[in-house]
């Protein structure tokens, strides 16, 4: 029978960092705690969990991308936001929209692809919304009907 132990924190701190990258895989909010956040273990603990980036200290945009790859919510902690973290947070779930105060027509699309209901994301609902929107599912529409 396994034994099973209960770690602290000070385990943590001591562990050395490639058993703290075996434990990120499974437990990635590990990184709360005070040990030393290598971009490795950041790396590590947001692709599990791309909401970790909250507890992740020093962002560099290679982690805030992985993260919005993996939760496109994770937006909301995510100290870089260019148009392709952007990008790829409404790739990867829609509604994450609405956390974007300068939609472009590329986003908007992007996010309507993956979720019909990111329309009610959109800041700025007008008559050139709604025409992108009839192209956009008349191309959908056409797409579906070839596959039948």
């Amino acid at each position: 029978m396994g034994q099973y132990r209960e770690f602290t924190e000070q385990d943590y701190i001591n562990m050395g960092h490639a058993k703290l990258m075996e434990v990120v895989k499974h437990f990635p909010y590990v990184i709360r705690l005070r040990i030393k956040q290598t971009p490795e273990l950041c790396m590590a603990a947001v692709r599990v969990d791309g909401l970790v980036l909250e507890c992740v200290r020093v962002q560099s945009r290679e982690i805030c991308l992985e993260a919005v790859k993996q939760n496109g919510f994770a937006l909301r902690y995510a100290e870089f936001q260019n148009e392709e973290i952007l990008m790829e947070a409404v790739k990867q779930n829609g509604m994450a929209l609405g956390l974007i105060r300068n939609q472009t027509i590329d986003l908007i699309k992007a996010a309507l692809v993956q979720t019909p209901f990111a329309y009610n994301k959109i800041i700025k609902q007008d008559l050139f919304t709604y025409m992108l929107l009839r192209e956009l599912y008349g191309e959908l529409r056409l797409k579906l009907e070839s596959v039948e």
